[in-house]
């Protein structure tokens, strides 16, 4: 009997573990109730690698800055001269290659986009078509095209970038009085026009001469004659010397100068403005004679120039000091440059020049655009 119960409870005992260790029925796994995502919300992004810099002089955003700026004036130039539609585009172009400029990382990906920014820019505005003159503009719409044509230039490394100016000291003795405490540009302190000399110069040996400017020069240039030298020290000193047909003076202000008539008594005057726009190929101005009381001053000792000490001016005079520049014979240093010159150049000039190896030419000078005649009991030098 023992043993039969025995059996039964070890049989329990099996039925019991067999039936922990098996499951008969499995349960379902509940579905997902969203869909999962393309990028997972954790995942930390990757590091993009920092291209390095190949700049030598500069950091990449201020080169950048730079080539952004550069292409700003582009489009400064041009604003304003364009139709609405040619605006438009030359506007998108520019941003484009401003974008492009940022996406670069070196130097001749930055240069690249500039440049393609600027081509197409170019490629946007009409061509120009025929002849234009700009020969109406004022100084401020000729130093507009000057910069542009200068920024160029620049920019593309056809000129450089003047780092210093020509400049030097001038010492003026006590005795002069300026004509002004501030200089100037392009004028000066009006030393003869305004200035005064209040003393007598201790070491001048001549009485008549203590009075007088004098001047310090370290080289002796052997001239004074301006049209047969191309030094700058007869240069400035001929201006001592010498008139003009209109000269400069200082304003009442001392802050600018005026243009004023000196052996002119008018300023030029258009003679062939036919459509009274001011735009003319000659010009005339009626001139100063011994009639006005206009009379040469020398103190050289040479009886050849000594005549002419207190003569008047004559009206073939005005004509007469061409006529010896640019006769080539005489050899003088600025009469080729004169004839030759491209801009502002007189009708005839160079053809006479050419004609006149062997001197005065009275044939070939009648070509030559520059006249001096009497009109209503006028004096006047046309050219």
């Amino acid at each position: 009997m023992k043993k039969v119960l025995g059996l039964l409870l070890v049989l329990v005992m099996v039925l019991g573990l067999a039936a922990c260790g098996k499951q008969t029925t499995p349960t379902a796994t509940p579905a997902p109730t969203t869909k999962p995502t393309d990028k997972p919300t954790d995942a930390p992004a990757t590091p993009v690698p920092e291209v390095p810099w190949d700049g030598a002089y500069t950091e990449r955003d201020d080169f950048k800055a730079y080539i952004e700026y550069d292409l700003d004036l582009l489009y400064t130039s041009v604003k304003g001269q364009l139709s609405a539609d040619t605006d438009k585009k030359v506007s998108a172009a520019v941003e484009d290659g401003k974008k492009a400029i940022q996406a670069g990382n070196k130097v001749a990906e930055i240069e690249k986009a500039y440049k393609d920014a600027v081509a197409a820019v170019i490629a946007a505005v009409p061509k120009a078509n025929g002849i234009y003159s700009y020969a109406k503009l004022n100084n401020d719409e000729r130093a507009k095209i000057l910069g542009i044509l200068e920024g160029y230039a620049v920019t593309n490394g056809m000129t450089g970038i003047s780092l210093f100016e020509n400049g030097g000291y001038v010492m003026y003795n006590p005795r002069i009085t300026l004509g002004t405490e501030n200089y100037i540009v392009g004028y000066g302190f009006g030393i003869l026009a305004e200035g005064s000399i209040n003393a007598d110069l201790e070491y001048e040996t001549v009485p008549e001469w203590k009075r007088y400017y004098h001047t310090m020069e370290t080289e002796d240039p052997g001239t004074l004659n301006y049209l047969n030298d191309k030094g700058a020290v007869v240069g400035d000193l001929y201006g001592y010397i010498a008139g003009s047909f209109v000269g400069t003076f200082m304003n009442a202000t001392k802050d600018g100068y005026d243009w004023v008539p000196e052996l002119a008594k008018t300023k030029p005057v258009a003679v062939n403005d036919e459509d009274n726009d001011g735009m003319a190929t000659k010009w005339r101005m009626e001139v100063k004679t011994g009639a006005d009381g206009l009379k040469y001053k020398t103190g050289s000792t040479l009886e050849s120039r000594k005549a002419f000490d207190g003569r008047g001016v004559e009206l073939a005079d005005y004509e007469t000091a061409f006529k010896l520049l640019v006769t080539q014979k005489n050899g003088y240093a600025r009469g080729s440059e004169t004839a030759n010159a491209t801009s502002g150049a007189i009708v005839g000039l160079k053809a006479y020049y050419q004609a006149s190896a062997d001197g005065y030419n009275e044939t070939a000078w009648k070509n030559v655009g520059i006249k001096t005649y009497v009109e209503d009991g006028k004096s006047y030098f046309e050219f």
